[in-house]
């Protein structure tokens, strides 16, 4: 039984070597026929200007469409509807003015600028729970092993 074991492990040490060589000659091969890496034209970038984005001047603001700043409110729906009256009239600038405007997640369309007048904060929530979601895990898209130890998960810890 002894021979079995040091042949298997006489085997294992002849794989390793192999798949390290098969490596060393794949990376070779792969480096050599990389093409030559080029240097950026440092003065075409320079004068590189990304294009202005084109927003229609109409104004929009959020709470005309039921948004409350005052911290406590939940405003998700609100900035929804405003961010759909934007994107139907084919852009625009959203205003928030001046206050805290709490809010779930929601999402921007093209053609619209977001604009915050000065003392304007959107805001999450403080907990999960007031986003309708029990656990947290589920939220950000994944399941959260509990990695305590089974004393302390038996004594609720």
């Amino acid at each position: 039984m002894g021979e079995l074991v040091s042949g298997t492990r006489r085997g294992e040490k002849r794989c390793f070597k192999l798949a390290a060589l098969a490596a060393a000659i794949f990376t070779t091969i792969c480096c050599a026929f990389r093409p030559a890496v080029r240097a950026a034209d440092v003065d075409a970038l320079e004068h590189l200007r990304p294009a202005t984005p084109a927003i229609p001047d109409r104004d929009f603001t959020v709470t005309d469409f039921g948004a409350v700043g005052d911290g406590r409110t939940m405003n998700t729906n609100a900035f929804q509807r405003a961010i759909a009256a934007v994107q139907s009239a084919g852009g625009g600038r959203l205003i928030v003015p001046k206050g805290v405007f709490r809010t779930g997640p929601f999402k921007l369309c093209s053609q619209i600028d977001l604009h915050l007048k000065a003392g304007a904060v959107i805001q999450a929530p403080d907990t999960f729970e007031e986003l309708g979601v029990s656990n947290s895990s589920k939220f950000i898209g994944a399941e959260v092993p509990d990695k305590r130890p089974r004393s302390r998960r038996r004594s609720g810890l």
